[in-house]
């Protein structure tokens, strides 16, 4: 399944701009959400975990997650932290939404 979603992201239409991080947190242009997101790894076992936060244009906090995802690598676990969390936002209907990763 992993690989489905990893495959399908790479293939995706999606824009992504590769910028150097910031040096502190950045609100995103009304009326666009932030989604920080971080994608963690446990060596030798490979476990899995996603976590982050969307935040308006305001700094204000909309929702904060983690999630147990499985079995992989941390590029793995940083794609499917986006692409998961990307499905999310447009469930609660934002619909443009900055995505900043530390990957």
């Amino acid at each position: 399944m992993v690989s489905k979603m990893v495959s399908k992201f790479k293939h995706s239409t999606s824009r992504i701009t590769h910028l150097s991080p910031p040096k502190c947190w950045q609100s995103p242009i009304l009326p666009q959400v932030k989604l920080n997101v971080d994608g963690n790894y446990i060596p030798p076992s490979y476990r899995m975990g996603v976590g982050g936060l969307i935040r308006d244009a305001v700094g204000k906090w909309r929702f904060g997650f983690f999630q147990h995802i499985g079995v992989g690598d941390p590029t793995v676990a940083e794609i499917v932290a986006i692409k998961v969390r990307f499905q999310y936002c447009r469930i609660m209907g934002f619909k443009d939404v900055v995505c900043e990763s530390n990957n």
